[in-house]
């Protein structure tokens, strides 16, 4: 029973979010056995993919065209549950940022699982997920009842562990269309010589009582 990744990225490189989802899902199938498999979306080379192995990835199929750079929650969602059907995944784990949020819906349905948004564990002995509630105010227990399931990670829920592992990398075929995209990027800025927040490791914040 595999466990499927989705590789969100960025400029042909995963996404901090995404390395920290490809972990928690190594964890995932240690528990429950099976293999871990990465889907990446996009143009990049296959050494950047192949280093996705040092998150805890066997193999990452790999979707490689231009028309998928950027983001579109309908056609990547057909996408992902394609590789998820291929694979024989029952459970797909996709970072809770925001393309995450966007995707794991539209996947849900497609694939008939149970969705857990903003997961801050692993999953225990008993198969429940804690998620925070009320803002952070409070912890809640989630367990799924359907036969597949979504996981959306929370950023920073989990201390990555890097190895000098390597996966393999095999070419996926989609049955996408242009048609299947609901979006067409005609021009992109981007803000240079800064470090999102999102992606940064160590967050620095500074202020003064009144």
């Amino acid at each position: 029973m595999s466990v499927l990744i989705y590789i969100d990225q960025s400029n042909g490189s995963a996404k901090k979010a995404s390395l920290e989802a490809a972990f928690y899902g190594s964890k995932v199938a240690q528990k429950n056995g099976g293999e871990v498999v990465g889907v990446f979306l996009g143009e990049a080379s296959s050494s950047n993919l192949a280093e996705l192995g040092n998150y805890g990835l066997t193999k990452v199929l790999h979707i490689n065209e231009a028309g998928f750079n950027n983001f579109d929650s309908k056609a990547f969602a057909k996408a992902v549950a394609e590789a998820a059907d291929k694979v024989g995944a029952k459970t797909v784990i996709v970072p809770f940022n925001q393309n995450g949020k966007l995707l794991a819906p539209r996947l849900s349905v497609r694939l008939k699982a149970g969705y857990v948004p903003g997961a801050s564990a692993l999953p225990d002995a008993a198969g429940e997920i804690k998620k925070s509630v009320f803002s952070g105010k409070s912890f809640a227990n989630y367990s799924f009842l359907s036969d597949r399931q979504i996981i959306g990670l929370s950023a920073n829920s989990v201390q990555v562990e890097k190895t000098s592992a390597s996966a393999s990398v095999e070419a996926f075929q989609t049955s996408v269309q242009a048609s299947d995209f609901g979006t067409k990027v005609v021009k992109l800025e981007t803000v240079e010589g800064e470090i999102p927040l999102t992606e940064a490791t160590t967050v620095v914040s500074a202020g003064r009582g009144l």
